[in-house]
């Protein structure tokens, strides 16, 4: 699936158009494996594989792509999700 988005993908960029692909990566290798479907496997992802990002990336160069850059927001994202639950939590009976 991986290599067909980015070879479409590329075809459709103009000569010299950029792209931005934001994405959800597999953990760093060495992470420990976790028994059972994960939280984000059952209810986040349920029908999505999560990739290395050393996969992506040679993927997209294989397609065309020149990789210029790459950000982890790792760090950050867990400060981002407890933002999400305190908003969702006061705002639960309008969530709801």
């Amino acid at each position: 699936m991986l290599p067909q988005y980015f070879a479409i993908t590329f075809l459709l960029l103009p000569p010299g158009g950029r792209f931005l692909n934001h994405g959800i990566s597999l953990g760093l290798p060495g992470d420990k494996k976790r028994k059972g479907r994960s939280f984000s496997d059952a209810y986040v992802f349920p029908d999505g594989e999560l990739v290395p990002i050393s996969t992506t990336l040679r993927v997209a160069e294989e397609a065309g792509f020149e990789v210029r850059d790459v950000e982890s927001l790792r760090e950050h994202y867990a400060l981002t999700l407890r933002h999400w639950v305190r908003r969702i939590e006061e705002r639960y009976e309008q969530a709801r």
